[in-house]
C-alpha cells in the first residue's frame, strides 16, 4: 500500500478518537478509565491526526517533485519539463489534490483552536467536537477521491513522463491562488463549528471565538477572486476579468456573505441584535463553501474549474441538506426560546440601520448570484436541459443594490461627522443626481440591441436601459467621504485602534474603486476585429478612435509534438504616433484545445489587449490571413488598485486584532507576576 493513502487512514483513526473521547468527555466512568487527563488525550488524538495530514501532504508534494509516475495523480499533472515551483503548485491542480489541503488546514485549524481554548466550557469543547467531525468529513472526501492511486490499477507500466499541467496553468497566479482558495474554505469551519456549539449549549462566547476566524476566510477569499481574475484577464474566452463563470459566480456568493458577515458579527448582541440570525448565517458561510466545491466539482458548463465524473458529488449533495436541515431546526429552536430586546434608535443614520441595509443589500446580491448559478445546475443535472444564464442577468439585477451600497458606505463614513440634516440633505443630492443621470441615454447598462434585453420583459429592459453614469454621484460621495474620515483618523487615532481605522478606511475606498473600475473597463472599452492578407505585412489598419495597428512579422514554429506556434510581430500606433510593439501567438494542441498568448500593453489610464486567433489553415507555411481581436479597455488600473486596496485594509484590520491578544495576554502574564 502506498504510504500517503496509510497517512491518510491513520490521520482518520486519530480524528475518530479525538471525536469518540471528546463526546465521552462528561463521562465520570471514562475519565476515571484514562490513565492521562482527557484533555492531554484528546489533544494528542488531534496532534496526531494533523502530523499524519502533513505527511500525507509532504508525501504528496515529494511525489510531485520526484516525478513519481506510479501516482496516477502524479502523472495527470506533471511532467519531467515543469520547473520545481509549478510542480509544486501542480499539487493543488486536480480534485485530489485540493480536497487533500482542505484537510490538511481543517486538521490544522481545529488543532489551533484546541490549543488556543482548550475544553475550559461546554461551548469550547462543542465547538471542538463540531469542528473535528467536519475535518473528518472533508478528509473522507480527499479519500474517496484516491489522490495516491496507483497508476498500475489503470495500465500495466509506469510512464517515464507524465501528462503535465495545461499551458494556462503554467502562471504566477497558480502559485497561490488554488492555496488560499482552500484555505479560505477550511477557516470557515471554525465560526460555523462554534455557531453550532451555541445554538446547541445556549453559551455566549462564540462570536469572539468565529469573528477572527471570518475575517481569515474573508482575507485569502479576497487574495482567490483577486488573483483569479488577474489569472482570467489573461486568458482568451474568459472575456476578462470577470466573466460570470459558474464558480467565479459561486465564489462571489460565498465572498458577499462573508462579508455580510462581518458587519453582522461586528453587531452581534445576545438578546439584542442579531441574536439568532447572526449564528445560524455563520453555519451557512460553511455551507456556501460546500456549495461551491459542489458547482467546481461538477460544472454547469466547461470551465477550467470542472472536475467532471468526481464520486464525490453526492457527499457534497448530502451534506450540503443535513447541514441546512440542523440550522434551520436550531435556529428556530433558538428564535422560539429566546426573547429579544432593543433599544429605540434615535437615528435613521444609525450603525444598526446602516449596518443591517448593507447586510441585506449584501445578501441580495448573493441571492442573485446563487440563483443564476443554481437555476442552471438544477437544470441540467434533473431536468437534463442545459440552460446557461447569460451575464447580462447578473449586471442587470445587480446593478441597483451595488448603487445603493455605494450610498451607504458613504452614508457611514459621514454618520456621527456631521448632523443628521445635513446628512439627509446630502443622500437626497446623492440620489437626485443618481435618478437623473440614470435617465441619461448615454452607456446604457446593457446595450438596447442585446439579445438578453429583447427578449427580456419590460421592467427588466427599464433596468437594463439604466446609464452607468449613474454610478459617478455614489462614487463620488462614497470616496469623498472615506477618504476624508482616512486622513481624520491617521491624526487623531494611535497604536492598534490607528491600524484598524486605516484597515476598515482601505476596505471602504478599494470596495468603490473596484466597482467604479469594472463600470468604466466593461462600459467604456472599444472592440475590433481586423483580418490582415499575409501579404499586407507593414501596412497600418485603422481600429477607430484614433489606434492603428501594422503587423512587421509573422513566425511560425513546429513544436517537437507536430503542433504549429505562430507568432505575430505587432506595432501599435494612437493618433499616428508610435505606442508600443509587442507579440501575440497561437498554438492548436491535440491535447489542450487552441493555447492563446495575447498581447496586452498595460498603462494606467488603459490597457490595450490583443488576441491572434490563428492562421485559418492552422499551418504555419500555408497561412494565408492573420485574423485579430483588438481590446482598447480603459482605466483597469483602477480595478487593480481597489483589489490591493481592499486586502490590504483587511490585512490591517486582523493585525489589530493580533496586536489586542497579544496586548491582552501581557496584561495577565503581568498580573500573574503580581
Amino acid at each position: 500500500m502506498i504510504i500517503g493513502s496509510v497517512m491518510l487512514k491513520l490521520a482518520f483513526i486519530c480524528g475518530l478518537v479525538a471525536v469518540s473521547l471528546l463526546a465521552m468527555y462528561d463521562s465520570k466512568r471514562f475519565k476515571q478509565a484514562l490513565p492521562l487527563k482527557p484533555d492531554t488525550v484528546i489533544i494528542v488524538a488531534t496532534r496526531a491526526a494533523f502530523f499524519f495530514m502533513s505527511m500525507a501532504m509532504f508525501t504528496m508534494v515529494w511525489h510531485f517533485i520526484a516525478g513519481d509516475y506510479s501516482i496516477m495523480y502524479v502523472w495527470t499533472y506533471c511532467n519531467n519539463e515543469m520547473s520545481l515551483p509549478y510542480k509544486i503548485a501542480a499539487v493543488f491542480a486536480g480534485e485530489q489534490g485540493t480536497y487533500l489541503l482542505w484537510a490538511w488546514a481543517s486538521f490544522l485549524f481545529v488543532w489551533i483552536v484546541m490549543e488556543e481554548y482548550r475544553f475550559r466550557n461546554p461551548l469550547h469543547k462543542t465547538t471542538a467536537l463540531i469542528a473535528l467531525i467536519i475535518s473528518i468529513f472533508i478528509l473522507t472526501l480527499c479519500i474517496v477521491s484516491a489522490p495516491f492511486k496507483p497508476i498500475l490499477d489503470m495500465i500495466d507500466h509506469i510512464p517515464a513522463d507524465g501528462n503535465g499541467l495545461n499551458p494556462v496553468f503554467i502562471t504566477v497566479w497558480m502559485l497561490l491562488h488554488p492555496f488560499v482558495t482552500f484555505i479560505s474554505y477550511a477557516a470557515t469551519i471554525i465560526p460555523a463549528s462554534a455557531a453550532i456549539a451555541h445554538l446547541i449549549t445556549s453559551r455566549n462566547g462564540w462570536h469572539r471565538i468565529s469573528k477572527q476566524w471570518v475575517r481569515v476566510s474573508w482575507f485569502c477569499l479576497s487574495i482567490c477572486m483577486a488573483t483569479g481574475g488577474a489569472w482570467a484577464y489573461k486568458l482568451v474566452g474568459w472575456n476578462g476579468f470577470w466573466n460570470w463563470d459558474p464558480v467565479q459566480t459561486a465564489t462571489l456568493v460565498l465572498w458577499m456573505l462573508l462579508t455580510a458577515a462581518v458587519h453582522i458579527l461586528a453587531r452581534y448582541n445576545e438578546g439584542k441584535e442579531y441574536t439568532t440570525s447572526a449564528p445560524v448565517f455563520t453555519i451557512f458561510l460553511f455551507i456556501t463553501t460546500i456549495y461551491v466545491t459542489l458547482i467546481t466539482r461538477h460544472g454547469i458548463i466547461h470551465s477550467l474549474h470542472d472536475f467532471p465524473g468526481t464520486e464525490t458529488v453526492k457527499w457534497l449533495t448530502m451534506s450540503i441538506l443535513v447541514l441546512c436541515s440542523i440550522s434551520i431546526v436550531l435556529g428556530t429552536i433558538k428564535f422560539v426560546r429566546v426573547a429579544v430586546t432593543g433599544a429605540r434608535k434615535k437615528s435613521i443614520f444609525s450603525l444598526h440601520n446602516t449596518f443591517l441595509c448593507t447586510a441585506l443589500l449584501l445578501i441580495f446580491i448573493a441571492f442573485i448570484s446563487c440563483w443564476g448559478v443554481t437555476y442552471s445546475f438544477i437544470s441540467q443535472h434533473i431536468f437534463n436541459t442545459k440552460v446557461i444564464i447569460p451575464s447580462e442577468f447578473f449586471n442587470v439585477w445587480c446593478y441597483i443594490p451595488v448603487v445603493l451600497l455605494t450610498i451607504l458606505t458613504g452614508v457611514c463614513m459621514m454618520h456621527g461627522r456631521i448632523s443628521d440634516t445635513h446628512l439627509k440633505h446630502m443622500v437626497l443630492l446623492v440620489s437626485t443626481a443618481t435618478i437623473l443621470l440614470a435617465l441619461t441615454p448615454s452607456h446604457p447598462l446593457i446595450d438596447p440591441e442585446n439579445k438578453f434585453i429583447i427578449s427580456s420583459s419590460v421592467p427588466v429592459a427599464i433596468l437594463g436601459s439604466i446609464s452607468v453614469w449613474s454610478f459617478l454621484p455614489p462614487f463620488l460621495f462614497a470616496f469623498t467621504a472615506t477618504l476624508s474620515k482616512l486622513l481624520k483618523d491617521l491624526r487623531r487615532l494611535q497604536g492598534r485602534m490607528w491600524v484598524r481605522a486605516i484597515g476598515i478606511n482601505m476596505v471602504h475606498i478599494g470596495f468603490v474603486l473596484i466597482v467604479l473600475g469594472a463600470i468604466i473597463t466593461t462600459s467604456f472599452d472599444h472592440e475590433a476585429s481586423i483580418i490582415y492578407q499575409i501579404d499586407e505585412l507593414g501596412e497600418k489598419i485603422d481600429v477607430e478612435r484614433g489606434w492603428t495597428v501594422e503587423p512587421t512579422k509573422f513566425d511560425a514554429i513546429q513544436n517537437p509534438d507536430g503542433t504549429w506556434t505562430q507568432v505575430a510581430h505587432l506595432t501599435l500606433y494612437k493618433d499616428d504616433e508610435f505606442y508600443s510593439t509587442g507579440i501575440t501567438g497561437f498554438t492548436k494542441t491535440n491535447q489542450y484545445g487552441d493555447i492563446h498568448n495575447p498581447l496586452i500593453d498595460r498603462s494606467i489610464r488603459r490597457d490595450v489587449y490583443i488576441q491572434f486567433q490563428g492562421t485559418r489553415s492552422h499551418i504555419s507555411a500555408e497561412a494565408v490571413v492573420l485574423p485579430l481581436s483588438i481590446k482598447i479597455v480603459p482605466w483597469v488600473s483602477l480595478l487593480w488598485a481597489g483589489c490591493i486596496t481592499m486586502i490590504t485594509g483587511i490585512y490591517c484590520i486582523i493585525i489589530s486584532i493580533y496586536l489586542l491578544v497579544v496586548k491582552k495576554r501581557e496584561i495577565a502574564a503581568e498580573l500573574m507576576r503580581r
